[in-house]
């Protein structure tokens, strides 16, 4: 196992895993180096799945300029945020899934991240194999979402409950006062 600063990320062959015909490519932008490797590690660890690229900036991941089915994006990036470069992405790649992989669980970078156009959004603290489905499910169209933000962004919609009123039983007298 290899610590990771963000918790312990567990390396383990997939076996029982439903992979399309096609491979995957991923491409991969964290600053954290160590992370960044565990996770390529883990990502082509998977038969079907390649990653085709892993830099610590938007910038240097520009400049590579090679499209990936999928991109997983931290958001406290150098330079250019990953709430920044989904659009930028989106852009250059219209094809290209982003999947948010942070540490980040409030409601203004989670919501800011939809907004921009991200196919999912999980946490760094995610279990591996949680990490491998979440690309599947967007290389297949579907959304990806933890728990923890999946409970953030249906808790956004809720309508917002009204406090109810203090009934306060008072005399005539005690209401003039």
């Amino acid at each position: 196992m290899t610590q990771t600063g963000y918790g312990y990320l567990q390396f383990f062959m997939v076996t029982s895993r439903k992979i399309s015909a096609m491979s995957i490519t991923v491409g991969i932008v964290e600053d954290h180096e160590e992370f960044r490797k565990s996770l390529a590690f883990l990502i082509s660890s998977i038969k079907d799945y390649k990653v085709e690229w892993s830099f610590g900036s938007v910038e240097e991941a520009l400049e590579n300029n090679v499209a990936t089915d999928v991109v997983m994006l931290d958001i406290n990036l150098p330079r250019m945020t990953g709430l920044e470069a989904i659009q930028v992405f989106k852009n250059r790649w219209m094809e290209t899934k982003i999947i948010m992989l942070t540490i980040l669980e409030d409601e203004y970078n989670i919501m800011s991240a939809i907004k921009n156009g991200a196919d999912g959004y999980i946490l760094k603290k995610t279990n591996p194999q949680k990490i491998l489905d979440a690309i599947q499910q967007v290389f297949e169209g579907g959304a990806a979402l933890t728990p923890m933000v999946a409970k953030q962004v249906l808790s956004f919609f809720k309508p917002v409950k009204k406090e109810k009123e203090l009934v306060t039983i008072l005399t005539k007298r005690e209401q003039e006062i």
